[in-house]
């Protein structure tokens, strides 16, 4: 693939990543997810297993569940705060083991160093799951350096995406959003693969 092909890539997963966490599931989301399953049908390549149980686990819980029912289901694991089965998504809780930890600041000092500001409307935390994905696009689509890419990636997105991912698959009420946390892994794993390459390359 050229630069600007896996460029889009990324762009995609981390937008869809970020609005699968910002706000409760609406049936746009829903569509986007139904057409990453039909993509991921048509154009994959190579026989992969984990690329086969995504599809699968998509179809399943796509197939079963209604919007409102995914929407029941954000609820009870993100927003309600006396939910027994609430999940964080803040880097600070992955890393510290807490909430509002030294992990925040750590980021807001990354993003002030690179002249990025979180609008005042905008409530989530800075080292919230839709946050961080949102700055990783910002320096995709300007092109920031790789070394600064690479340098966010391993600090704060892969500890926080591969915390959560593993609290979404052990969630006994984590259904659509067990699917997300495999669709996360997996891209992980391929944007760490894409970012060491382009450092050892650069």
């Amino acid at each position: 693939m050229k630069k600007d092909e896996i460029s889009e890539v990324r762009l995609f997963f981390y937008e869809i990543v970020k609005e699968s966490f910002q706000d409760e599931p609406d049936a746009a989301l829903i569509d986007i997810f139904n057409q990453l399953v039909d993509n991921l049908k048509k154009n994959y390549e190579v026989k992969d297993e984990k690329v086969e149980f995504i599809i699968e686990s998509f179809q399943t819980v796509l197939q079963n569940l209604d919007l409102q029912k995914i929407k029941e289901e954000y609820n009870i694991l993100f927003v309600d705060p006396f939910s027994n089965y609430l999940i964080h998504k803040n880097a600070s809780f992955y890393i510290e083991n807490k909430n509002f930890g030294n992990t925040l600041v750590k980021i807001r000092d990354f993003i002030w160093r690179l002249e990025l500001f979180k609008s005042e409307d905008y409530f989530e935390p800075e080292d919230s799951v839709p946050f961080i994905s949102d700055v990783m696009i910002y320096l995709i689509d300007n092109e920031y350096a790789i070394n600064v890419q690479y340098d966010f990636f391993t600090k704060f997105i892969a500890p926080l995406m591969e915390g959560l991912c593993t609290e979404l698959k052990n969630s006994e009420m984590a259904n659509f959003y067990a699917c997300v946390g495999l669709l996360m892994e997996f891209f992980i794993e391929m944007e760490r693969n894409y970012l060491c390459d382009a450092i050892i390359n650069a």
